[in-house]
C-alpha cells in the first residue's frame, strides 16, 4: 500500500461505548479525520458524531462509499462475521475491536482476505501499546520464561447481549481476552490448555455466561501458565505475572503499574499519563490512544509492522480463548490450540 500524505479519512462502524472512546482519541490525532459513522441507530450515531461534521450512514455498504482510507470496527461479537473481509476486499485499512470473531473458521477466512488485500490491519489489544508492556518485553528479552499467570477479577459489562453467551462468546472470549493476549505475548504460542468454569454468582434471568473460570496453559516453549477469572464482583484486578531467568514481573492494569525484580534489583514503574488524553472510565486511557495512533501512523505510511497488535495477533488470541472454551465445555479435558500459519 502507498503512503498517504493527507490526513487519513476514517469511518467508524458501530456507535457504542468503544466507538465513542475511539472518536475522542481521533480528535487528538492531527493525521486522522473522522468522516463517517455507521450504525443501525441513527440517534446513537448522531450522538457520537456531535459537532465533528462526519456523515451518518446506516450500514457498512454505505460506509464503504464514503471514500475512506480506514475503518474502525466497533461491532459486538455476534455482528462481526464477514465484515473484516468486506473491508479488506475494498482496499481499506482496518482496526478491529476484540474479539475479532466468535468462530475461528470465520476469523481465518477474514485473515486470508486481509493478507490477500495487503491492507494495514490492527486489533484492539490496546495494552500491547502500553509503555509498561513494552518495558516488560525489554526486560524479558533473551531470557527463558518459565511461568505466566493471568487474572481478571471484575464486574460483568452492562450490555444485555453480553450475558447471552451465543452473542458475546462468554467472559473468556469477549472480556478476559485482553489478559490472555498478554499471556501469549510473554509466554509465546500455546500448545495445550485445560479450563473449568461455572455460573455461581451472576443470578440475572437469561444469563448463560460462566462467571468464574480457572485454566492452565502449556506453551510451545515449555513454559507453563495459569489463568483465573471472575466477572461477578466490583473492583478487582486485571493482571499478569511473569517469571523468567532472574526476573519476576507483576503488571497490574487497574491502575497501570509494574513491580517486581530483575537481576536482584527492585522494579517499580507507573505508566506515564499523557495530559491531552481524555479519561474514559476504563483503565489504560493512554494505551487506548497509542494503539489507535500507531494504527493511523501505520496506515498513512502503508507499513503494517507499525501497529501495536495486528489482526493476525487477534486471530491467534481468538484461537487460544476458543481452546479454553472448548475445554470448559468438555469439563476440563485437555484441548490442543489451533496452530495458525
Amino acid at each position: 500500500m502507498r503512503a498517504t500524505i493527507r490526513a487519513l479519512r476514517i469511518g467508524i462502524l458501530g456507535a457504542g461505548t468503544i466507538a465513542r472512546v475511539h472518536a475522542r482519541n481521533l480528535d487528538q490525532i492531527p493525521d486522522a479525520q473522522l468522516v463517517a459513522v455507521a450504525d443501525l441507530s441513527s440517534e446513537r450515531a448522531k450522538e457520537l458524531v456531535g459537532s465533528r461534521g462526519a456523515a451518518i450512514v446506516p450500514d457498512l455498504d454505505r460506509l464503504l462509499h464514503c471514500e475512506l482510507d480506514a475503518v474502525i470496527v466497533c461491532l459486538p461479537p455476534f455482528a462481526t462475521a464477514g465484515v473484516i473481509a468486506r473491508i479488506a476486499e475494498a482496499g481499506v485499512h482496518l482496526y478491529a475491536e476484540k474479539p475479532v470473531g466468535l468462530s475461528l473458521e470465520a476469523a481465518l477466512d477474514d485473515l486470508d482476505c486481509v493478507r490477500s488485500a495487503g491492507v494495514v490491519s490492527a486489533s484492539g489489544y490496546m495494552w500491547r501499546s502500553s509503555s509498561l508492556v513494552r518495558k516488560a518485553c525489554e526486560l524479558l528479552s533473551g531470557r527463558a520464561v518459565g511461568l505466566v499467570q493471568g487474572a481478571v477479577i471484575t464486574a460483568a459489562p452492562p450490555p444485555v447481549w453480553w450475558r447471552d453467551k451465543t452473542l458475546s462468546g462468554g467472559a473468556l472470549v469477549e472480556m478476559a481476552t485482553h489478559i490472555i493476549d498478554l499471556m501469549r505475548l510473554f509466554g509465546g504460542e500455546a500448545r495445550r490448555v485445560t479450563c473449568v468454569g461455572a455460573r455461581k454468582l451472576l443470578q440475572s434471568a437469561g444469563c448463560s455466561v460462566e462467571d468464574v473460570a480457572a485454566a492452565t496453559v502449556e506453551f510451545q516453549s515449555g513454559a507453563v501458565g495459569s489463568f483465573g477469572l471472575s466477572c461477578a464482583t466490583s473492583g478487582g484486578r486485571w493482571s499478569v505475572d511473569v517469571v523468567a531467568s532472574n526476573v519476576h514481573l507483576h503488571l497490574n492494569f487497574f491502575p497501570e503499574q509494574m513491580s517486581g525484580n530483575c537481576d536482584g534489583l527492585p522494579i517499580s514503574q507507573i505508566a506515564e499519563v499523557t495530559p491531552f488524553i481524555v479519561p474514559h472510565g476504563f483503565s489504560g486511557a493512554t494505551s487506548w490512544y497509542w494503539s489507535l495512533y500507531q494504527f493511523v501512523s501505520a496506515a498513512r505510511s502503508g507499513d503494517p509492522t507499525k501497529v501495536g497488535a495486528s489482526f493476525e495477533e487477534g486471530v491467534r488470541t481468538l484461537a487460544l480463548t476458543l481452546a479454553f472454551e472448548e475445554s470448559l465445555v468438555a469439563g476440563g479435558a485437555p484441548v490442543a490450540v489451533e496452530h495458525i500459519e
